[in-house]
Parts: C-alpha cells; structure tokens; sequence
C-alpha cells in the first residue's frame, strides 16, 4: 500500500517538486474571489525517471497503475484571492480543475498547506507553481489513467443490483466530513452502499474514530459516485470493504485517485461503468450517468442513485442520492422527475439547481451529510435556503451533525413501515429517523 494512504503512516515529508492536478476549487465566497484549490501530485523526479524512454515524439508513457504503490505522492492546499495579486489573478486562470501544475517547494513564495497522508496532520510551507504545458499534460493524464480495467457487462450491473432485494431504509451514515449511504433490510444487514467516504485532510478529524461499523454480513455491493478522497476514504479505514464488488465511474484520475485504485485491482475488485448506457437498473435500484459536458468535472459526470418503490398503500416513492452532482446533471431531475426524499449533494454546498428539484408530496426527509466544523463551511447558508424553497421543510430535515455527543449519528431514511433494526450482530449502527 502507497503510504500517503496508510492511515497508520507516520509519512510526513511530502516531494520538494511535483506534478500536480488540479482536484478541486471550493469557492470560500458568494463571490468566488477567494478559492480554496486542491492539486493532487507525484514526485516530478520520480514520474520524468518512470516515463523517460517515452517522452521523444508523441508517444505516451504506460499506465502508472501498478507502480502505484512505490509512487512518492502529496496533496497541495492553498488560497487564491484573485483580485489582491495580478500573478495570483493570473495563476486562477490554469488552477482550474483538470489542469496540471508543476508545484515546488520554495521560499519566497505563495503560502500553502502539503498533505503527506490522507489522515494525517499537514505541513505549512511556501511553494512556486507553474503551469504545465498541453503536451506534457498529456502525458500525464495517460500515465493516471485505468486501461487495464474494461467496461463492465450491463448484465453483471443488473444482476449486482438486483441482489439487493428489497430494501427497507437507507442509513445516511456518520462519517463525518464525506458520504457513506447503506441501502439496508430491515433486520439483516447492508445491502448496498452507496460510497464509502469519510472525512479526510484537514477535516479527518470530523470522522468518529471507534464508532463507524460497516456491514459486511450480506457481502454487500459498493457504488462509487465518483473518485473524490472523501467518498472512498473509508476503505483505507476498513480494509474488509476492498474485497467487495466496487462500480466506479470511469473519470480521469489523478496520482492519489490511481493509489487507490491499485488497492481495488489488486483483488479484482474493481469494476467500471459503461458508457454506453445513460441508465441501468435492477430491483429498486436505478443508476445514473451524470452529465455536464465537462470532462474534468468529477462531480457532474459520476454516478447517481435513485430507489423507486412503494408506499403501504401502493403509492409510489422515489429518493435520490446525488453524490456531489449539480442537480441539472442528472438525467432523471431534468426529466421532471419527484422525488420524496433526498439527500443534499455535496454535503450542501451550493450546487446548481436545486429549485429544479421540488419535494414531491408534503415535503420528503431531506439529510445533510456533514461534518461538525469542517473547513468548508458546509452546509451553506445559501443552499440551505435553497432547499427550503424548493419545499424541503425543517420538520423532515436531518443532517449526521444533530446529535454531537451521541455519535455515530446515522439518518435512517424509511422506504416503508418496516422498524428500522438491523440484524447484523457486528455493526448495530446507532438509527436516528
């Protein structure tokens, strides 16, 4: 295992010069003037030595896959204000998500916070940044790439899906700053999850260390919506979840995207979406391609997660998982689609949208999963009135931070009136509904 992942690493150095992709930009305002970026990056020395036989013409270097877990890898955080400083206003131009950066550690230079692990604490140092040209980035993006893994056949999707049987509730689970749902059987055990996250960086402090269970007694699926940190980070907590059956969106990754990768090819537990399909079902169960037309936009072109059943009296309820998608990227909203509950996307940021997504009936359980303090200021004011308007209501409105002294505070979203007991002498997650 790569050590950045390790959570019993005690790795503190992170590369004096990287290469380094863009992940994230968090607006810190209304505005966006100051931006929060995160740039995920491998050594520069180790990656020029890994491809150098193939940087003559326009060839590209292999797959960087299985050298992962060798790979001297870090995370990049810092602030761009960009009205204070022309070079800063200049740099927010390329620090966009998608682009590489060439990020080296230098004094004088732009403030910023490097991450040797996922878990573990940060280091405040200065650092140049540079943008990477066309050609190389190129490379690199071939190089953190997944061509080994072939798309998966729909049947095994379906097939995967309909081993859920019925579902009985969704537990919108503690994990802090990130997302984990399990689509569970009332009086038995997990049938599905939908991402496995938790928090990490600066916010692996939100995560409730002791506490968290994951079932496993079902030999349950895993859907990831997408590859962010915070929706996988889990698996690096509980490492029983990386022999599940794992259905990922195929995304452009990056080098810590690619470390975690390698722990699920190992044990063959990676499986990729189609691309070919919009949609695939099985049982309740229905799966979506987000899209947005923007290719390096992880949230809006992953995975969503609709469960459409019945109510005792036959009438019909649907509950969306979004993932972090803005809601105008995923097919089913704009297809006019109700929904009677919901959980936020993006652990209520603001995301686009969220008036297009009325609360079908006398206002669905709507759930922020979230971490208390977190750095994001998650979740916004904005999109909470946001969802007020669109008709999700206080009265049916949870979020895993209500019960700070009583954690795990997991949600359970009920899909009919069966009581909401697991039946899995191991997790027992603490219910709240």
């Amino acid at each position: 295992m790569n050590p950045f992942l390790d959570i019993k690493s005690v790795q503190k150095e992170s590369p004096q010069r990287m290469y380094a992709r863009v992940d994230s930009v968090e607006s810190l305002d209304p505005e966006g003037a100051e931006n929060l970026i995160y740039a995920a990056g491998v050594d520069a020395g180790w990656f020029d030595n890994m491809i150098g036989p193939y940087l003559e013409g326009d060839k590209l270097p292999p797959s960087a896959l299985e050298k992962m877990d060798e790979a001297p890898i870090a995370i990049t955080e810092f602030i761009l204000e960009r009205d204070e400083d022309p070079e800063f206003g200049k740099l927010g131009e390329f620090a966009q998500p998608g682009n590489w950066l060439k990020i080296e550690r230098t004094y004088p230079g732009l403030p910023a916070t490097q991450y040797a692990s996922l878990f573990g604490p940060p280091t405040q140092v200065n650092v140049s940044i540079e943008h990477v040209r066309r050609e190389f980035a190129r490379k690199l993006d071939s190089a953190f790439s997944l061509p080994q893994v072939p798309d998966e056949p729909r049947g095994e999707i379906e097939d995967r899906l309909r081993r859920a049987g019925l579902i009985d509730f969704i537990a919108v689970m503690d994990v802090g700053q990130g997302n984990a749902c399990g689509l569970w059987r009332g009086g038995s055990g997990a049938a599905l999850y939908f991402d496995v996250g938790g928090g990490v960086l600066t916010n692996a402090r939100t995560f409730p260390d002791g506490r968290v269970k994951f079932c496993l007694s079902q030999t349950p699926a895993i859907v990831l919506s997408h590859w962010d940190w915070d929706h996988w980070s889990s698996a690096m907590r509980f490492p029983e979840l990386l022999d599940c059956w794992w259905l990922a969106p195929r995304q452009q990754l990056d080098p810590i995207h690619l470390a975690f990768a390698w722990q699920l090819f190992q044990k063959r537990s990676l499986h990729v979406w189609p691309d070919a399909y919009p949609s695939i079902s099985g049982g309740l169960v229905r799966l979506e391609r987000c899209r947005n037309g923007k290719t390096n936009d992880k949230n809006n072109n992953g995975l969503a997660l609709t469960i459409a059943t019945h109510s005792p009296d036959q009438t019909p309820i649907k509950f969306l998982l979004p993932g972090d998608a803005d809601f105008d990227s995923i097919p089913s909203v704009n297809n006019g689609e109700a929904f009677d509950g919901l959980v936020a996307s993006h652990h209520g940021a603001n995301v686009k949208a969220i008036g297009q997504l009325k609360s079908a009936g006398n206002s669905g359980p709507l759930v922020y999963s979230v971490g208390h303090g977190n750095g994001y200021g998650h979740p916004r004011l904005h999109a909470l009135l946001e969802y007020l308007q669109a008709g999700w209501l206080p009265p049916r409105t949870y979020s895993t931070t209500q019960s700070r002294r009583n954690r795990p505070c997991t949600i359970g979203i009920r899909l009919n009136r069966t009581n909401l007991t697991t039946g899995c002498p191991q997790c027992r997650p603490r219910i709240w509904s």
